[in-house]
């Protein structure tokens, strides 16, 4: 069976557009990458497979940039054996045509017999997992490297060394942190590492097409692909598109509930307001003829009025303002976010106005009650009991 999956919509360096085939059998059984490349819509594609290993890593071994930043055992949490510390090492097996390709983009012979090593450490101690920079990892003075099916095999396999480099193939592939990966032909698989056991049994392709894509034409080429491939093989269909899609309307969805949750409660405050200032309007009679009776006139009863109707209005926001900047900071910086990233993207506009609806709210609240107030006969008030 296999599995086939548009991803990557981006550009990439060459300026094409990709997308990824995952299929289910062995590199060394498919020979129909020829016919993929010769369809009209495909700029290139590649076959590869992936595998992993173990090398060992001496003190020797180590680049004098990592040494400088402290050496390999402040990066890694494993403990240095009688052989260096273990590090893992995935294995990219391409297609005798793409690795030659790979070969000429980064500049070097394109022999099919031996690795291309991914020469590079992410230097988390200077830096962050959303602005990765990268030190050299191991000295380049080594034209072979041992690699091991597993750290508990006996069995040790030295592959010629056909370079170094820090350029990793388009493949939308990410490798975990502190590895060691080597990209090889299917002819030096086939020559030093097929004993290895931890192959993976499936396989992938990666796809350029020749122009910017949309939906419906990674969708036509999907199936093009796809109509070509069930002539030998059992195809199931997964569009990552169409599921970013789907996962962006879920996404809406649930701020659309949130949003609708959150004006549910604004509603409830502002019944509250409206309560509190024309539900007790009788003790506020009683109040206001107190204020008269000592020398207060209606028009300093309003800027009365007014303060109290900001002060209602403006706590609730300015808590609220300063609580949201304290706790958005502090998330920002935890996932190491720039603060401009996060604040072109915020909901600036819309919370302002919705601060301004609450102040208009409570203003045409206080408004009302207060027209009321003093329209009515405040002398009575004071005669009254209540």
């Amino acid at each position: 069976m296999a599995k086939i999956g548009t991803v990557d919509c981006n550009s990439s360096k060459s300026g094409s557009y990709p997308f990824k085939l995952e299929l289910r059998f062995s590199i060394n059984q498919f020979n129909m990458t020829q016919q993929i490349q010769e369809m009209d819509e495909v700029k290139s594609a590649t076959v590869y497979q992936k595998s992993e290993g173990i090398t060992y890593i001496s003190n020797e071994m180590e680049s004098e940039s990592l040494i400088a930043h402290g050496g390999l055992g402040n990066y890694i949490s494993s403990a240095e054996t009688e052989n260096g510390y273990a590090i893992k090492t995935p294995i990219v097996i391409l297609d005798d045509a793409s690795f030659q390709e790979y070969c000429n983009q980064i500049g070097i012979s394109d022999s099919l017999n031996g690795t291309v090593i991914l020469n590079r450490i992410w230097d988390s101690q200077n830096s962050n997992f959303r602005d990765k920079e990268y030190i050299q990892f191991i000295n380049e003075n080594k034209d072979s490297i041992v690699l091991y099916p597993s750290q508990e095999s006996n069995i040790k396999i030295e592959v010629p060394i056909l370079s170094y480099t820090t350029q990793a193939p388009e493949l939308r592939e990410e490798y975990e942190n502190y590895s060691l990966v080597n990209y090889v032909s299917l002819s030096t698989w086939n020559q030093y590492l097929s004993q290895f056991e931890h192959s993976q049994s499936d396989s992938y392709i990666r796809i350029f097409s020749k122009e910017m894509p949309t939906l419906d034409s990674l969708n036509n080429l999907e199936n093009k692909v796809v109509q070509f491939l069930d002539k030998q093989y059992l195809i199931e269909s997964e569009n990552r598109i169409k599921e970013k899609n789907t996962n962006d309307e879920m996404t809406q969805g649930m701020v659309t509930i949130l949003g609708g949750f959150c004006i549910l409660l604004a509603t409830i405050g502002i019944a509250n307001v409206f309560l509190n200032s024309l539900g007790f309007i009788r003790q506020r009679k009683r109040e206001f003829a107190q204020y008269m009776s000592i020398g207060l006139t209606p028009k300093e009863m309003k800027k009365m009025l007014s303060v109290e109707a900001l002060v209602i209005s403006g706590k609730p926001i300015i808590i609220s303002l300063v609580l949201t900047v304290v706790i958005v900071q502090f998330m920002i910086r935890a996932s190491y976010l720039e603060s401009n990233v996060f604040w072109s993207q915020a909901p600036v506009i819309p919370m302002i106005l919705f601060a301004v609806f609450i102040v208009g709210t409570v203003a045409i609240a206080f408004y009302i009650g207060g027209k009321r107030i003093l329209r009515a006969d405040l002398t009575e008030a004071l005669k009254s009991d209540i």
